[in-house]
């Protein structure tokens, strides 16, 4: 055992599904800009200029890792709530790269709708990630491992 099973997993199996928003909004946050800086002096590093939105997309990476941390730590039957945390997360994100005014609907559509989706699509795709590669069961290991 390690000691996410050993600490964080008892705790966490405490908290009600509520919670689980906020605990993916922070996260989410924090791994959103975390992995948006990294790659944001990888690129300076280099030499090169891009442009803001160019964050949008790296932020992303952030939100699987996001979704990937917390679908080890969370109990099975949390399974929306941590991508609906990461939606609150990129629509506060894109309120201040974007703002609510001087774009069109098509615009506004994309960077309200759009990529808050992406960016639970990739939430999502880290706790499927994570759940479907964990480690099996005693139950299971025994049936995978036929008669002896």
């Amino acid at each position: 055992m390690d000691l996410i099973d050993e600490q964080v997993k008892p705790a966490a199996q405490e908290l009600p599904s509520w919670q689980w928003v906020g605990v993916s909004l922070v996260v989410g946050i924090f791994f959103g800009f975390m992995d948006t800086l990294m790659i944001g002096a990888v690129i300076g590093y280099l030499g090169f200029q891009v442009p803001a939105y160019f964050g949008v997309p790296t932020t992303f990476t952030g939100y699987f890792l996001a979704g990937a941390a917390l679908g080890r730590i969370a109990p099975a039957a949390i399974l929306w709530q941590i991508p609906a945390g990461i939606v609150v997360c990129a629509v506060l994100a894109m309120l201040g790269l974007a703002g609510l005014s001087g774009h069109g609907v098509f615009w506004f559509l994309v960077n309200f709708l759009v990529i808050p989706a992406l960016a639970a699509g990739a939430c999502y795709a880290g706790v499927w990630f994570v759940r479907r590669n964990a480690v099996k069961g005693p139950q299971e290991e025994a049936a995978s491992e036929g008669p002896p």
